[in-house]
């Protein structure tokens, strides 16, 4: 939102421009006006231990000329976290709308006996109780915003996240410094997925593995040994792990281990660059998928004071190690990036509050232009399933569409003809009736070939004509098993739940009339599982398998 309100995006000069304050508290001490191209940072009480400034800024909106209804203010809070965040990161200190949050933060002594970790013992200047800025802070942060908000929008959202993941890292430290250290991995890892071309290599695999391999591989022709390997680099683990190392030492220059290096005390070496890096993933992922804590050494602020520390001829980078090159890998990125004063985008959807959603489908199912095979049939069995739960019948004019499946069907690649067949039936014979289409009866006889068919699309045609119900239990429940396989993707069809349950009623019925009915109670435990929270229905089903009979669907329906 904070880069929205710059007008990067805007299309004209006309906007509505509220002027807007808020109050953020710091650490952080400088007496002069802070002014970005964003917005101003006003100290206005820099003698108490927390100093408090005023934020400045004008929220704008673009003005919508075509639209009777306009926003004229909206986003605020995301406004002042996005600059507080900013602030955190740029001028290295604790900026927080919320002035205890900062002073718990800024502790220099523990607050309880109980209490385990004081942020301040695992990182310097950040959770110093004051922080006296200098000039050219002030100027580089001023440089920063003005890059950040230059960005182009989708690199300016994946900076915005990592931000967050990075304060939340200071915030964790109160109480969990595995939880802290993680999330500055995550940070970091963001970029890496986001921004890099990265391919992994086969010197990338773990050296055990590798030389385990290459000896079964001795005597094996090279071409199947090639094929191998590649099937092998395609693990994610280890795309993702060597990405995030080759992002960040692609960030890295000389600078970090010379001049930003002064006075740190064990600063990380150029040559331990890869392994700290190797050992910092490493021990997220197993945090993340084992709940191993960190090297318990680096929990211990006495003993990991310094960047690096090293164990068992192994080397870690601490939490104020992992911080320092965090912020020098993140800044060296963004300066990377090329400034865009001016970008289209459409921005509306960025809004804070705004999601995208269904419209209602009697809105738009009887419009040809909105026709879509799998989502039109989706959007009349889901309107048809509300129908028999009511008892109204009713749907817009749908002779346009009726008309355009009429004139594409025969032209039709076969999957969709199936979808806009099972259509064309269920409109034609479930709420028209008399009133069919014309070329109704020609529809069907040209293609009553795809009603032979056993598959998803024609099984829910039977469900509204026991005649279309020609297979045995068996096709029908391998079809059923492979359409829940592919249903959550997005260009296989979905159906509604209680077509669902409807149709492995029916097929539990077919092994009920074959006399199998282990089958038979099997499929009806299943629907049990599917008819989940409805308890009337489930103790109705649960009759069927004490005393097995074949059960009508209409019992669904409330009927």
């Amino acid at each position: 939102m904070l880069q929205i309100i710059s007008g990067k995006f805007f299309n004209s000069d006309t906007v509505y421009s509220t002027p807007c304050k808020a109050v953020l508290y710091s650490n952080y001490y400088w007496p002069l006006k802070i002014e970005t191209c964003i917005g101003t940072l006003e100290p206005i009480d820099n003698r108490s231990e927390i100093n408090t400034y005023i934020f400045h800024y004008n929220n704008q909106i673009e003005k919508d000329m075509n639209s009777g209804f306009n926003l004229v203010r909206v986003g605020d809070p995301e406004i002042v976290q996005q600059f507080m965040l900013l602030c955190s990161f740029g001028l290295q200190a604790i900026f927080s709308t919320d002035k205890d949050e900062v002073e718990r933060l800024c502790r220099t002594s523990s607050s309880h006996f109980t209490e385990r970790y004081q942020p301040s013992k695992f990182l310097n200047r950040f959770f110093d109780p004051k922080i006296n800025g200098n000039q050219e802070e002030v100027n580089s942060f001023i440089e920063l915003v003005k890059s950040i908000i230059g960005l182009n929008r989708e690199t300016y959202k994946a900076v915005i996240n990592g931000f967050y993941n990075f304060f939340n890292s200071f915030i964790n430290l109160n109480t969990n410094i595995e939880a802290s250290y993680v999330s500055l991995v995550y940070c970091l890892e963001s970029f890496s997925q986001n921004f890099d071309e990265y391919e992994p290599q086969w010197e990338d695999y773990s050296q055990n593995i590798r030389v385990g391999l290459e000896e079964i591989f001795e005597g094996i022709e090279e071409g199947p040994i090639q094929e191998i390997k590649s099937v092998l680099l395609q693990n994610a683990f280890l795309k993702l792990q060597k990405r995030f190392i080759e992002f960040i030492k692609d960030n890295v220059n000389d600078s970090y281990f010379v001049e930003e290096a002064v006075d740190i005390n064990r600063p990380l070496k150029k040559s331990e660059l890869d392994q700290v890096l190797f050992n910092a993933y490493d021990m997220r992922s197993k945090y993340v998928h084992e709940l191993k804590p960190l090297l318990k050494h680096l929990t211990f602020p006495d003993l990991s004071n310094g960047e690096v520390f090293t164990w068992e001829h192994n080397v870690y980078l601490t939490y104020s190690g992992l911080v320092r090159l965090t912020l020098h890998t993140i800044k060296n990125f963004i300066y990377k990036q090329p400034t865009i004063e001016k970008e289209e985008y459409d921005w509306n959807g960025d809004l804070p509050g705004s999601i995208n959603l269904y419209l209602s489908p009697e809105y738009w199912i009887g419009s040809k232009e909105s026709y879509g095979p799998i989502k039109s049939l989706e959007a009349l069995l889901n309107l048809t399933v509300t129908s028999l739960y009511s008892g109204d019948y009713k749907l817009p004019d749908m002779n346009s569409v009726l008309e355009l499946i009429e004139e594409s069907i025969n032209s039709s690649k076969k999957p969709e003809k199936h979808l806009m067949f099972a259509f064309y039936i269920i409109l034609n014979d479930f709420y028209l009736k008399e009133d069919k289409r014309d070329n109704y009866e020609k529809v069907i006889r040209q293609n009553k070939e795809l009603l032979t068919h056993c598959n998803i699309e024609n099984m829910v045609l039977a469900l509204f004509n026991d005649d279309y119900w020609i297979w045995s239990a068996t096709d029908c429940e391998t079809i059923f098993k492979r359409y829940l396989k592919k249903r959550f993707l997005v260009k296989n069809i979905s159906l509604p739940s209680t077509i669902e349950v409807s149709l492995l009623i029916c097929i539990a019925n077919l092994y009920f009339d074959q006399d199998n009915l282990e089958k038979y109670k099997e499929l009806i435990k299943d629907c049990i599982c599917e008819l989940s929270g409805n308890k009337n229905k489930q103790e109705y089903l649960q009759k069927a398998i004490v005393i097995p009979r074949n059960i009508d669907i209409n019992f669904l329906f409330g009927k």
